[in-house]
C-alpha cells in the first residue's frame, strides 16, 4: 500500500496528471456518456442491474477495499509486466447504492467511488503508470487510457456487507480463469475473519457461529478458486484468525510470503497452517522461527515451495520426523551451541558470532514497503555469507561462524539433526557424531591446547579423560616427566585410538531407512559379514519404533518388533553375502540363501511375542524353511507375581511344572540344518537351563525342579541396570518409586547369564546373534571376544544411550589388552615401563636385609627373576636359556630398569593381559569417566 500511495501521489504532481480527476471521459461507453440524467437509468432498477458506460480511472478510489484481504504481489507483478507492459486501458467496476442522488456531477466524484473489482488489477494499473510517467514516458498514451476506461456501474444495497459479497463474486469468477488472482489460504482466511466481523457489528458476538458463517458462504458465494469453504475449514480458519493472524509479526511474515509465493506458497492449505501451530504449541516465537526458515528456504532456493509438502514438514508415522520438529530443536539447542562458542572462541569474535547468528531475538522486521527478497531475507537474519567482518577473524572463528550458519539455518546436517530429533538427543551427543565431530574439534582444539599452557603440570591429565581413568595418578604423574614425553605421547594415541575404534564399530541404524540405504550402510560398514572367518566385530544397535510406540513415553515396556522394520534389516543383512547387491528395484529380488552349516542365535529378551513372528521370517526368507530349536530360562522373581501369573509363550498356563514363574527368556536356535544341532542337544530341547556350564555341553538341564531355578532380585536387577527403566499399566513411573513396592520391574527382566552366553556361542559358533530386546550388556562380552555379528534391538533413545555406553566400555577393555589385535605392541612396552615404581634407598635396604649374606658375597650380582616367572633366577646372565619372542630387546631397557624387574609379574602372560589393569582391580572399574 505504501507503494500505492507513493504513485499516486507521484501521478497527482504531475502537470499532466493533476486535474485529471476533474477531466470527463474521452468516449462513450453502451449507453453513451455517463451524465447527471443517466443515472435515472441505474436508479429505477433493481438492486444487482449493470450500466456500463466510458469512465476516468481517476474517479475510482484507490485505497479503499470492499474484503479487507491482503494483496499478492506475484499477481501485481505479474500484471505489470504482462498486461500493462504498454499502456493500456483498465475495466473497473463500481458500487453504487440505490439511494445515490441522480442530480450529483460526475467531475465531483474525485477518487470517491467505491471499486468492487480486484484490487491487484487497479494497483498493477497504477504502478504501470508511475514506472513510464516518472521517466517521462508514454505521458500522452497513459493519459489517454485513464480517460478511457471502462466502467461497470453495479447498483448495491446500502451497507458494507453487500459492496463486500459482490465484490467477492466477482474475484471468485476472475481467480477461476486467471491464476495470478487465485485466492491463497491467506487471503480466504482473512476473507472470513473479514465476514465474521461485518456478522458481529450487525448481529452481536453470539450470531456469529460456524453454522452461521457456512451459510453465509454458501447462500452468497460460489467458491471455485482455492479451499472449499467447508465448516471444518471454516473453524480452523477462526481458530487462525483468532490466534496466529492476532500477533502482527506472524501476521506479517505470513502476508509476506503470500504476497511473495502467490499460489506458489509453503502456505498453500489452511490445514497446513494448523499444523503447523499445532506443531509449535501455539508459541508465537516458535511459530515465527518455523516461518522464517522456511521463506529462507524457498527465498534462497534450497527447497522449493513445492516440496514443503506435510510429509516434509511434520513427517510421517514410522518414519523420521519433519522439518518443524528439526526447526524446533535447532531453536532450543541454539542458546547451548552459542554458549559453546562464546566459552571456546576469541571474546571479541564470539560477541560478533553471537551477534550474527542470534537473529530470533532480534528478528522483529517489519518490511513496509521493502520487497520480501533473499538478500533482506540475509540482511535480517545476519546470516555470515561472506561478510567483511569474517575476513578479519582467525581461521578458527571464521570456521565456527560458518558452522553455526550452516548448522542453525542450513542443510547439512539436518540428517543428523533428525536422527537426534527422533531419538531424543541432546547438542552434546549431536556434535559427537562422526561427521560432525571433526570439524567441532577443529573449532574447540586451539582452545584446548591454550587451557592447557596454563597448567602445565595436568598436561598429562587433560589430554585424554581415558586415560586418566585407566592408569593410578601416580603412573600420570610419572608419564608427565620431561624424559617420558614420548611414552606418554604413544600411550596417549592407543588409548584415542582404541576410543575412535569403538566408535567406529558400533553403529546405530533405523528401521525406517529404505532396504537399499540400509544394505549399503551394513556393506560399508562391514555388519554381519556371514561368509568366511568372522572378520567383523562390529555391534549393531538397531533402533526402532515398535507397534504402538510412536510417539509414545519412551519409558513404557516395550511391544513386539514391527515385523516389516525386522524383514526389511534381515534382507539387508542377507544382502550383505552376496559379492554385489542385489538390485532393489526389481519386482522380485533374490536375495543369497542361508548355507546348510549357517546357525543363528536368537534371544526374545522376556519378549515372547516377537518370537514366533522371527522365526517365521526366516520361513518367508529365499531359501528356507528353516528348522529351529528352543531353550527356555525362568527366573523366580517375587516383584512380578502378584501382576503377572504363570503364562507360556502363547499366552495359556505353563506346564512341566513351571508354575509363578512368569519371567522367560526364549533362546531360539535356527540352523541351516538340524542335525548338527541335534549332535549336540539330543532330546533335550525345550527344557530349561539352570544357568551353570561345564566342559563342552549344557549342563543341569532340569524338567520339573523349581528350586534349582536362579534368581535375581528386584533390588539387584534395578542396580545392575544402572537406574533405566521402562513401566507399563501396572508399574509405577518413576525408577524412585519403584525400589519401595515389589511390583516394580526394572527395564530388562531378562537377566541372561554370561555363561550360558559363552557356552552357546562355543557350542554352535553362530554366524550372528540376534537380541530381540537388548539386555544386560554383560552377555555382549562373549559375543565381543569372539567377534560375532550382534543385532541388539532397543525401543527408545534411553534404552539405546544406556545399551550403548555399557557395551562401549566392554570393547574398549578387549582393545585395550595387549593380546588385542587393535593394541599395539610399543604401548604395552610403554604401559609396563610406567607400571614399573622407582626403588628409592628405603625399598633397598629392605631387598638387601632380605637377599641376606648371598648379595653380598664378592663378585655376586642379585639374581633377577625371568620375565616368565618360572625360571627360578634363570635369567639373563643366568644358566637359562635366553627367552624367545621376549617383547623387551637389550637395546630397549638399561641396567637400571632391568634392576626393578622384581615388580613385574611373575606369570608372563597374566601380566599380557593385565597390562591396563589400574591399582589391582579390573579396567570396568575404571571406566566410569570415559566418553564415548
Amino acid at each position: 500500500m505504501a507503494k500505492v500511495k507513493e504513485a499516486w501521489n507521484g501521478l497527482m504532481s504531475q502537470d499532466d496528471f493533476h486535474s485529471i480527476q476533474k477531466e470527463s471521459p474521452l468516449q462513450a461507453g453502451k449507453g453513451g456518456c455517463l451524465h447527471a440524467t443517466d443515472f435515472k437509468l441505474i436508479k429505477v432498477q433493481n438492486l444487482g442491474h449493470k450500466y456500463t458506460a466510458g469512465g476516468n480511472a481517476a474517479w475510482a478510489n484507490p485505497f479503499w477495499s470492499p474484503c479487507s484481504v491482503p494483496l499478492i504481489n506475484s499477481a501485481i507483478s505479474s500484471l505489470i509486466n504482462g498486461r500493462w507492459r504498454k499502456p493500456a486501458s483498465i475495466e473497473i467496476t463500481i458500487a453504487v447504492c440505490s439511494h445515490s442522488d441522480p442530480t450529483k456531477d460526475q467531475t465531483r466524484f474525485k477518487s470517491q467511488l467505491k471499486r468492487i473489482s480486484p484490487e491487484e488489477e487497479h494497483v498493477a494499473f497504477i504502478l504501470s503508470t508511475w514506472r513510464d510517467v516518472s521517466k517521462g514516458e508514454y505521458i500522452e498514451e497513459w493519459k489517454a487510457c485513464w480517460l478511457s476506461a471502462s466502467f461497470t456501474w453495479l447498483t448495491v444495497a446500502d451497507d458494507a456487507e453487500s459492496c463486500f459479497w459482490e465484490a467477492a463474486k466477482i474475484r471468485e469468477k476472475i481467480g477461476e480463469s486467471y491464476e495470478t488472482l487465485y485466492y491463497t489460504p491467506v487471503q480466504r482466511i482473512f476473507q472470513i475473519g473479514a465476514v465474521k466481523k461485518l456478522l458481529q457489528d450487525k448481529g452481536g458476538e453470539q450470531a456469529v457461529s460456524v453454522k452461521v458463517l457456512k451459510r453465509h458462504f454458501d447462500q452468497n458465494l460460489e467458491i471455485k478458486s482455492g479451499e472449499a469453504a467447508t465448516e471444518h475449514m471454516i473453524q480452523t480458519a477462526i481458530a487462525l484468525w483468532n490466534s496466529l493472524f492476532s500477533v502482527p509479526r506472524l501476521k506479517e511474515l505470513a502476508f509476506l510470503m503470500d504476497e511473495t509465493f502467490g499460489k506458489m506458497s509453503p502456505l498453500d492449505t489452511v490445514a497446513k497452517l494448523e499444523s503447523i501451530m499445532r506443531s509449535c504449541r501455539s508459541n508465537n516465537d516458535h511459530l515465527e522461527w518455523c516461518l522464517i526458515q522456511m521463506a529462507d528456504l524457498c527465498l534462497n532456493r534450497k527447497v522449493s515451495p513445492q516440496e514443503m509438502q506435510p510429509t516434509y514438514l511434520f513427517g510421517a508415522k514410522g518414519q523420521p520426523k519433519g522439518m518443524i520438529h528439526v526447526w524446533l530443536w535447532k531453536l532450543q539447542s541454539k542458546p547451548k551451541l552459542l554458549a559453546l562458542l562464546d566459552q571456546h572462541l576469541p571474546p571479541e569474535d564470539a560477541v560478533q558470532i553471537r551477534k550474527s547468528l542470534q537473529n530470533h531475538e532480534s528478528f522483529r522486521v517489519h518490511y513496509g514497503g521493502r520487497p520480501f527478497t533473499a538478500e533482506a531475507i540475509k540482511e535480517n537474519l545476519k546470516v555470515p555469507d561472506g561478510q567483511q567482518w569474517i575476513a578479519c577473524m582467525d581461521p578458527r572463528s571464521q570456521k565456527a561462524a560458518e558452522f553455526g550458519s550452516q548448522f542453525l539455518y542450513g542443510l547439512v546436517f539436518d540428517h543428523a539433526i533428525k536422527q537426534a530429533v527422533r531419538h531424543q538427543q541432546p547438542l552434546d551427543e549431536v556434535l559427537e557424531r562422526s561427521d560432525i565431530e571433526k570439524i567441532w574439534k577443529q573449532i574447540l582444539s586451539p582452545a584446548s591446547v591454550a587451557a592447557d599452557d596454563h597448567d602445565a603440570e595436568d598436561i598429562g591429565m587433560a589430554k585424554s579423560a581415558a586415560l586418566v581413568s585407566l592408569l593410578p595418578s601416580e603412573n600420570i604423574e610419572k608419564l608427565n616427566k620431561p624424559e617420558n614425553a614420548g611414552k606418554l605421547e604413544t600411550i596417549e594415541n592407543a588409548v584415542e585410538s582404541a576410543r575412535k575404534q569403538v566408535k567406529s564399530q558400533c553403529l546405530t541404524i533405523d528401521g525406517s531407512m529404505s532396504l537399499e540405504k540400509l544394505a549399503k550402510m551394513m556393506r560399508e560398514m562391514r555388519v554381519c559379514k556371514l561368509r568366511g572367518s568372522h572378520d567383523s566385530s562390529i555391534l549393531v544397535l538397531y533402533v526402532l519404533e515398535a507397534a504402538g510406540e510412536h510417539e509414545r513415553d519412551s519409558r513404557r515396556s516395550p511391544t513386539p518388533v514391527r515385523r516389516d522394520f525386522m524383514e526389511k534389516v534381515m534382507k539387508a543383512i542377507w544382502s550383505t553375502r552376496a559379492s554385489e547387491l542385489p538390485d532393489f528395484d526389481e519386482d522380485n529380488v533374490v536375495f543369497p540363501a542361508l548355507d546348510p552349516s549357517d546357525v543363528f542365535l536368537y534371544f526374545d529378551g522376556g519378549r515372547a511375542g516377537t518370537q514366533p513372528g522371527f522365526t517365521q521370517l526366516f520361513k518367508s526368507l529365499e531359501g528356507g524353511p528353516y528348522n529351529k530349536h528352543q531353550f527356555h530360562v525362568n527366573y523366580n522373581e517375587d516383584s512380578v507375581k502378584e501382576h503377572r501369573k504363570a503364562r507360556s509363550l502363547s499366552g495359556g498356563t505353563l506346564d512341566r511344572g513351571v508354575f509363578n514363574l512368569s519371567q522367560m527368556e526364549t533362546i531360539v536356535v535356527i540352523p541351516g540344518c538340524s542335525s548338527r544341532l541335534a549332535s549336540v542337544v539330543g532330546s533335550r530341547r525345550n527344557l530349561h537351563f539352570t544357568g551353570s556350564t561345564s566342559g563342552n555341553s549344557l549342563q543341569e538341564v532340569f524338567k520339573n525342579d523349581l528350586k534349582s531355578v536362579p534368581t535375581l532380585p528386584t533390588t539387584d536387577k534395578h542396580a545392575m541396570m544402572q537406574g533405566a527403566r521402562l513401566k507399563d499399566d501396572v508399574r509405577a513411573t518413576t525408577a524412585a518409586k519403584g525400589l519401595d513396592q515389589p511390583g516394580i520391574e526394572p527395564m530388562d527382566w531378562s537377566a541372561l547369564d554370561h555363561r550360558l552366553v559363552e557356552e552357546l556361542l562355543h557350542r554352535f559358533r553362530p554366524k550372528a546373534v540376534i537380541l530381540a530386546t537388548a539386555g544386560c550388556p554383560s552377555i555382549m562380552q562373549p559375543i565381543l571376544e569372539l567377534q560375532i555379528p550382534c543385532l541388539a534391538v532397543c525401543y527408545s533413545a534411553q534404552h539405546e544411550k544406556w545399551f550403548q555406553e555399557n557395551t562401549n566400555k566392554i570393547l574398549f577393555r578387549q582393545m585395550c589388552l595387549a593380546k588385542s589385535r587393535h593394541f599395539q605392541p610399543e604401548v604395552a612396552k610403554a604401559l609396563k615401563d610406567t607400571g614399573k615404581v622407582d626403588v628409592d634407598a628405603q625399598e633397598t635396604n629392605k631387598k638387601q636385609s632380605k637377599h641376606g649374606n648371598r648379595s653380598k658375597s664378592k663378585g655376586a650380582k642379585p639374581k633377577r627373576r625371568s620375565k616368565s616367572g618360572k625360571g627360578r633366577g634363570r635369567g639373563r646372565g643366568g644358566k637359562g636359556k635366553k627367552r624367545k619372542g621376549s617383547e623387551l630387546d637389550d637395546d630397549d631397557l638399561d641396567e637400571d630398569d632391568l634392576d626393578g624387574e622384581d615388580d613385574l609379574q611373575e606369570d608372563g602372560e597374566e601380566d599380557q593381559d593385565r597390562l591396563l589393569f589400574a591399582n589391582g582391580k579390573p579396567i570396568s572399574h575404571h571406566l566410569h569417566g570415559i566418553k564415548f
